[in-house]
């Protein structure tokens, strides 16, 4: 009778150890997000350019915030994943420089990114980007949006738990977000470790009979 009992225990203090572990887990995932608040200023040498022409590997930019020209190499860059969207002749561009090369270390194409996106087409839910660092969600569940922007060749998005309001108030959170694939059709964004396949909303086509 005693073995049993001894045996009772036993098991109850594992069980007792793997829910405070697990537990433990969970704090430690809640606990690793930041808010705005607590964000810690980071210099950013992303800059924003039009893309003026390409040739072979390489890229002519004017800078739009002092009209300066300058090329640069983003063949390494491609090669790596680092470009994000197309390279289209006048499209905006958010590009990282080296400091020590004329090579870029990321490209994102601002003027692709900008629009509405949808992940679930039948429930009409998705995300809209905005220029100048606009961002709502559209029908999303449990999240809302502050703003987005490019630091340093990456995605980052502040934005709102729902679900926490009710408990601590509001608070602006911040992620680290990636885009994975990015065009004129498609965009694939990770965003609080979760993995979105969108698809670029479609103006309907409109058809006009007679004249007026």
């Amino acid at each position: 009778m005693k073995r049993y009992f001894y045996c009772y225990i036993i098991l109850c203090s594992m069980l007792g150890t793997m829910m405070l572990s697990c537990t433990g887990k969970k704090q430690n995932t809640d606990d690793s997000r930041h808010t705005v608040a607590e964000e810690q200023q980071v210099r950013d040498s992303s800059i924003l350019v039009r893309l003026v022409s390409v040739r072979d590997d390489s890229i002519d930019v004017t800078y739009l915030d002092n009209r300066q020209n300058k090329t640069f190499c983003y063949g390494r860059a491609q090669m790596e994943g680092k470009v994000k969207g197309g390279l289209s002749t006048g499209d905006t561009l958010s590009i990282l420089p080296n400091s020590q090369t004329q090579h870029v270390d990321a490209v994102i194409n601002v003027s692709e990114l900008v629009g509405k996106w949808f992940y679930d087409q039948a429930q009409h839910r998705g995300f809209q980007f905005g220029h100048g660092g606009a961002l709502s969600s559209i029908n999303m569940q449990n999240v809302s949006f502050r703003n987005w922007f490019v630091r340093n060749g990456e995605l980052v998005i502040h934005y709102v738990d729902v679900q926490q309001v009710a408990r601590n108030g509001q608070q602006y959170w911040i992620d680290n977000s990636s885009i994975e694939r990015l065009d004129k059709d498609e965009l694939v964004l990770r965003f609080r470790d979760t993995l979105y396949h969108c698809r670029h909303l479609q103006a309907p086509v409109k058809f006009r009979f007679g004249s007026k």
